[in-house]
């Protein structure tokens, strides 16, 4: 049984996220019950700036929804 993530360590990733990847503007995020079903369709949807993003944000997402996180764009 694979514990649940430390939500400092996925904000920390998901902010951090354009120092890896320097093209990145959006990501998307589908709470899901098992990565498997590849029916899943969000029934409501939430975009929030990766500045406003906090552990309250990401354990507000609700089943079948999906949250987008938008990244600044850099020159």
């Amino acid at each position: 049984m694979q514990e649940e993530i430390d939500a400092d360590a996925w904000l920390g990733w998901l902010r951090e996220m354009p120092d890896h990847v320097t093209n990145v503007s959006r990501i998307a995020v589908l709470r899901a019950w098992s990565p498997e079903d590849d029916d899943v369709v969000p029934s409501h949807a939430r975009g929030v700036r990766v500045g406003d993003l906090t552990e309250d944000v990401l354990r507000d997402i609700r089943d079948d929804s999906l949250l987008t996180i938008d990244y600044p764009r850099m020159a």
